[in-house]
């Protein structure tokens, strides 16, 4: 056997300054390629890749090579090393140094070595391939592939280069983890700081049809390529990844004229996911057994616009969502796992109602509630979850011969055809009954602050349901609550008693707001009608989690149509929120118009809705928010019209410290009850804990909710209770500007002498405007943060500094639990290191919240916010920690980067930068991070001058 041969090379300093390094590598057994030869380095962590130069050919390819080798130098992604433990994976086998010769030429460049642990892409395609490579078959396995294969994908484009070419020979997978890596990455189309350099070459079947040439559809041409191409080769790899390797394109024929040449077929668009080519997918494809969600994203990669293809990011969200939510194991063999479908590996298929989340088993047809709603798509349909047989089209629509209403294959070997069709007969026949027997409207006040929704929006014009049905003057009710007062009047009365959840009582009148019933002893009393369901729905509720019910949910369009009839208000709620920012202090007319412009028509599964409810404020009692939480989002899927159970989401996530969250329910509520004292509130608390929007915004709302309150002392008690508990804070400023006018004055527009702007440059974007007139707290503000910019654009140091004492003089901020912030933080981190942001951002936001004076904690939520491409919550949480230490350089600089992504001026990301030196301790290592980021493609080209403008002026700002 012979020797592996040494060699010397020369490799150039990490800086184009330094002398060339003199290194000895070995030749690899398999290191042989067609235009390089990859060599081991001394320590085994690199290699060396060193191209040919033998042919005139192969000489003149080194000059394109070396310009895009110094672009990938310049411009390297983030996270191209996974650790974990005592394990290193490589992600990215990027350059790390360049090999030259001695005309100091670039001919070649170091990378790190794959991990012998890692095995080809194509090893986990089919079962047959993971059988032969001993790989786990699980489907749980694949989505963990599938996410990390979407992140590093995302990590290259962070950096403003694009993955082209997803031949799958260029991507391993560690074949215990599930990590990914790229290999090749010389390959790529790379960002120069001009333009792209276009990819080596792409795998012919993987290039999208726009690229193709329409003479000949396997040319293309490379320098055409675009981020379409990045995404359409992801989407082909991911069906490959969960459909046995199957090419998308591959399948029968629909007329005899058709390609059968795949290149031909992806120029025409005959892919297997459409549904007009259902039942001519090739063998052994199982894409009907693919969650509608998935099938769906598929079809608009293949199907499509090619500019909506979605993103790697868009992928790995949706791939996490359904492990979190639906991935369950198959009862048959605990080792694999399935979604709502049939098993992919043994064929299991969920009982058609037995194992199917209770609630959506279909109601019974007996007594209603009173003066409830309970409309035909509630969430009783089992068919639309598992049982693809029983699903009917929707009216108007039609689904190809073997396809249910969403277009998905149904599976031939299915036994129980003719059962199916009678289950749906018979359960068509229940909901003509349910739908002739329900009324339409359902009053639940709110309670969540102590204040009622306003009798003007507590009703709901449910347009298109049927008109309301008086019950039955007796029938069967259930109890809701946990426990519920029996009383003695219709008017509410002394208790009589107390009703544990589950009981059941006979109705025997009814009143607007109380039922008059009759118990199993025969005593005889009333109930809060908010608290009572249908007796035949107790048995599905008992047995159901909030979580099931949710994930049984999905398929019900539901809260998709609240969403879209409320977007329909969305000109009046803009007209409303610009009155509001402009300091109107009547605003009646523009609430008016709102809530006239509401068309609100959604179906509802009141029983669950009330039953959720309740456990929700059992949950809160016993301080379990987060729990409260999840009983609330189950409420507002059940009934997504009603404005107590979103109210319940926001008031829960704002404990939680998801302010996002928070914000996404108001703008909801400002659309369904745009005249109660909770809508107000809910946006109130929002629009004061964002430090994006101005502060008399915050104050408006507040003074609203007093406004609509039927009890107006009792809210201004509450708002007071709350101002002290939260001291200092921005929503602690709204409050007590609030508070600080006589009850019933609305905040006074600013001045027009105050909104002159100061002199030019204009001012940074992110100083609001101008506050409202009423005395602000001594807690320190945005505008502060704002005096420290304006000090570093005139220079004037020591009016910065001094500016940095105060904010920390008046800042005040109330030590928290940092037992419980340190462990939360330290929860943070490790989801930060395993790629994991979304657990991040939770355990970040946990963390703020137990102890609000730790700066870190908002600075890591911003970092995690930045991984997940959320500039404006990233830049938000980095403002929250300078409020906090307003001398932190690192802070300065993570802010100036989400300003640059968000859209802000560059003269404001110049400030930002300026400040960051100013009080970086550690310059040397800030100026190398600034020096990468003036080539970094994630910034636009004036954003990365500013990076530039800002080196050439390092040396006339002080050193910390």
């Amino acid at each position: 056997m012979n020797k592996p041969r040494a060699r010397q090379f020369l490799l150039r300093g990490r800086q184009q300054a330094d002398p060339p390094e003199t290194v000895i590598a070995t030749e690899l057994a398999d290191g042989e390629g067609a235009m390089a030869r990859v060599y081991a380095l001394p320590g085994d962590t690199e290699v060396l890749k060193r191209f040919r130069d033998d042919t005139p050919q192969e000489a003149a390819r080194l000059t394109g090579i070396g310009r895009k080798i110094e672009a990938m130098l310049a411009c390297p992604p983030g996270m191209q090393v996974h650790l974990q433990g005592n394990r290193r994976f490589v992600q990215i086998a990027w350059p790390q140094r360049a090999v030259v010769d001695r005309k100091n030429r670039i001919v070649g460049f170091t990378m790190p070595r794959i991990s012998a642990d890692a095995v080809p892409m194509t090893a986990i395609f089919s079962k047959r391939n993971r059988q032969v490579r001993g790989l786990r078959h699980d489907l749980a396995f694949r989505l963990y592939v599938a996410v990390n294969l979407c992140n590093v994908i995302n990590y290259v484009r962070a950096a403003g280069h694009l993955v082209m070419d997803f031949n799958a020979k260029n991507f391993v997978i560690d074949r215990n983890e599930g990590w990914v890596g790229l290999l090749d990455c010389d390959g790529f189309a790379v960002f120069d700081g001009q333009g792209l350099i276009p990819a080596d070459a792409v795998k012919p079947d993987e290039v999208a049809p726009e690229f193709r040439s329409p003479h000949e559809a396997g040319s293309y041409d490379v320098r055409t390529l675009d981020e379409r191409q990045t995404r359409f080769g992801l989407a082909v790899t991911l069906f490959r990844l969960f459909n046995s390797g199957n090419s998308p394109a591959a399948g029968r024929h629909l007329k005899a004229d058709e390609p059968s040449g795949e290149n031909e077929r992806i120029a025409g668009r005959l892919f297997s996911v459409d549904p007009r080519r259902a039942g001519l997918e090739p063998r052994g494809d199982i894409t009907y057994l693919f969650e509608d969600e998935t099938l769906a994203l598929f079809r608009r990669a293949f199907l499509g616009p090619d500019d909506q293809r979605p993103s790697p990011a868009e992928w790995a969200a949706h791939f996490r969502r359904l492990t979190a939510r639906s991935l369950r194991r198959c009862p048959q063999n605990p080792a694999d796992f399935h979604f709502s479908k049939p098993c992919m590996h043994c064929g299991y298929q969920p009982p058609l109602q037995a194992s199917v989340p209770p609630g959506f088993a279909p109601a019974p047809t007996g007594t209603s509630i009173p003066s409830g709603t309970s409309t035909p798509s509630g969430g009783s349909n089992p068919s639309a979850t598992s049982n693809p047989l029983g699903t009917s089209n929707p009216s108007g629509s039609s689904s190809p011969p073997g396809t249910n209403s969403s277009g998905t294959r149904t599976p031939a070997p299915w036994p129980w055809k003719p059962i199916a069709a009678l289950v749906g007969c018979a359960f068509l026949l229940v909901l003509a009954v349910r739908w002739i027997g329900s009324a339409n409207t359902d009053e639940t006040p709110s309670k969540l602050v102590g204040n009622s929704t306003s009798s003007k929006t507590a009703k709901f014009d449910r347009v298109g349901s049927p008109p309301a049905v008086q019950p039955a003057s007796k029938g069967a009710l259930a109890v809701a609550a946990i426990n519920v007062n029996l009383r003695s009047s219709s008017t509410g009365g002394a208790p009589r008693g107390k009703l544990a959840r589950g009981t059941q009582v006979e109705l025997l009148e009814e009143a607007e707001r109380f039922l008059k019933v009759r118990t199993s002893s025969g005593e005889v009393g009333w109930l809060a009608r908010d608290y009572v369901i249908n007796a035949a729905d107790l048995p599905r509720l008992q047995k159901l989690t909030p979580q099931a019910y949710v994930q049984g949910r999905r398929n019900d369009s539901s809260l998709v149509r609240l969403k879209s009839q409320i977007d329909a208000s969305g000109n009046q709620r803009l007209q409303l929120l610009r009155a509001i920012r402009g300091g109107a202090t009547d605003l009646s007319a523009e609430i008016a118009r709102l809530d006239a412009s509401r068309k609100i028509d959604v179906p509802a599964d009141v029983s669950a809705a009330r039953w959720f409810k309740a456990s929700a404020e059992a949950a809160r009692n016993e301080r379990d928010i987060a729990g409260s939480r999840e009983f609330f989002r189950a409420a507002v899927e059940a009934d997504p019209a009603d404005p107590s159970y979103h109210s319940g989401v926001a008031f829960t996530s704002y404990e939680l410290g998801d302010y996002d969250a928070m914000m996404e329910e108001g703008a909801v509520l400002l659309v369904l009850a745009p005249q109660t004292t909770n809508t107000w509130y809910v946006n109130g608390f929002a629009w004061a804990a964002d430090p994006q929007v101005d502060r008399r915004m915050a104050a408006t709302a507040l003074y609203l909710a007093q406004k609509f309150s039927e009890d107006p002392p009792k809210t201004r008690q509450r708002m007071a209770a709350e101002s002290k508990r939260r001291e200092g804070s921005p929503l602690g400023v709204a409050l007590a500007a609030t508070l600080s006018l006589p009850a019933g004055v609305p905040p006074a527009p600013t001045p027009e002498t105050q909104a002159a702007p100061p002199p030019a440059p204009a001012p940074p974007v992110v100083q609001a405007t101008a506050p409202a007139q009423p005395a602000r707290a001594a807690g320190p503000t945005i505008d502060d943060l704002a005096t420290m910019m304006t000090g570093a654009r005139e220079r004037r140091w020591g009016d910065v500094d001094r500016q940095a004492e105060s904010i920390r003089g008046r800042g005040n901020w109330q030590r928290g639990n940092e037992a419980v912030a340190r462990s939360a933080l330290e929860e943070g981190q490790r989801a930060l290191d395993a790629s994991q942001y979304s657990q991040a951002v939770d355990a970040f936001r946990r963390a703020a919240v137990a102890d609000p004076s730790n700066p870190l904690a908002p600075r890591k939520l911003g970092q995690a916010y930045s991984a997940l491409g959320q500039a404006g919550p990233a830049r938000s949480a980095y403002i929250q920690s300078l409020l906090i230490e307003p001398g932190s350089g690192f802070t300065w600089a993570m802010l100036s980067n989400e300003m640059a992504v968000a859209g802000n001026p560059p003269d404001d990301v110049w400030l930002a930068l300026r400040l960051a030196l100013l009080y970086e301790a550690d310059r040397r290592s800030l100026v190398g991070w600034i020096q990468g980021n003036a080539s970094n493609a994630r910034l636009g080209p004036s954003y990365r001058n500013v990076n530039r403008r800002v080196l050439q002026e390092v040396a006339s700002i002080p050193m910390p």
